[in-house]
């Protein structure tokens, strides 16, 4: 039967091990970005104002919401059968502009 090797972090305290972690997750972090920004993702982040046509594109308070279908590993969720259970509420996420 095989043993395993030690594992390294039990020789570090918690307070150093928490620290390595940290650095580790934000060199990752830092390199994800530098990689992004080197790609040219995203082009434009963030812009000063909203699409010019947003006034007469979105959805207005009151609006029926359109008949939607999201494939799904499950299957498929539907916005009408969530609704013939009962209430259902809808998040928009404006991504960026």
């Amino acid at each position: 039967m095989r043993t395993r090797p030690a594992c390294p972090w039990k020789s570090f305290s918690p307070w150093t091990a928490t620290a390595l972690a940290a650095v580790a997750v934000v060199a990752i972090a830092i390199g994800c970005g530098s990689v992004m920004r080197a790609a040219g993702y995203p082009p434009e982040a963030r812009r000063k104002a909203p699409p010019t046509t947003i006034e007469t594109t979105a959805a207005k308070v009151g609006d029926r919401a359109p008949k939607t279908a999201l494939a799904m590993t499950g299957g498929t969720w539907r916005l009408a059968d969530a609704l013939s259970t009962g209430p259902a509420i809808l998040v928009f996420y404006r991504g960026h502009w």
